[in-house]
């Protein structure tokens, strides 16, 4: 199946330029030159769990942020590439605004993946193209099942009122994308164990 041209133009306009989490100028907030929503400045100083949050969470931005990039190079599946899509304007928004909140709270994470996430992003890479679709839809259930429970605990149990609405703001997205991811890696997996 070749690709439509109307995806690609949407998806090359998204992917123009480095990616946000790369455009930190020196004070630390990023450079996105994209108009993030006003977030209140959070209170006293994050709890570890908060910060802990902060960490997942923008792992899961930039790692998912990443591969969808890949899956927008390498995939001819229409419903990969729109999934891939969507997760990358959603995550490129969570991460703005997590970002923006670490900032304020002098909490900025590195802007590097950490090593399991790394190592999914480079199996992304070396997987053929036979297995690239079945391998990303994979990687983003889990990636999107461990958002949502990530994202649950701060909703209900954040010290921090900024972060706790935020989480709650975000689930239903999560949730979503993450039903959406589901359903596309059911009628991959039916598909790929059908007999031929």
């Amino acid at each position: 199946m070749r690709r439509t041209l109307a995806p690609l133009l949407t998806l090359a306009a998204l992917l123009a330029g480095p990616p946000a989490w790369a455009q930190v100028t020196t004070g630390g907030v990023p450079a996105t030159g994209a108009e993030s929503k006003a977030l209140p400045k959070a209170g006293k100083p994050l709890a570890e769990a908060d910060r802990s949050f902060l960490e997942g969470a923008i792992g899961t931005a930039i790692y998912t942020v990443e591969a969808s990039r890949l899956a927008a190079e390498r995939s001819d599946n229409e419903e990969v590439q729109q999934l891939a899509e969507t997760l990358l304007t959603s995550q490129k928004g969570l991460h703005d605004d997590l970002t923006a909140i670490a900032n304020d709270q002098g909490a900025l994470p590195a802007a590097e993946l950490d090593p399991p996430r790394s190592a999914m992003l480079e199996q992304l890479r070396q997987v053929g193209d036979g297995g690239f679709d079945q391998l990303w839809l994979e990687q983003q259930v889990d990636s999107q099942r461990r958002a949502v429970e990530l994202y649950q605990q701060a909703a209900a149990g954040s010290q921090d009122g900024v972060l706790s609405s935020m989480a709650r703001d975000a689930l239903p997205t999560l949730q979503e994308n993450l039903g959406a991811l589901e359903q596309a890696a059911g009628a991959g997996m039916a598909q790929n164990q059908a007999p031929r």
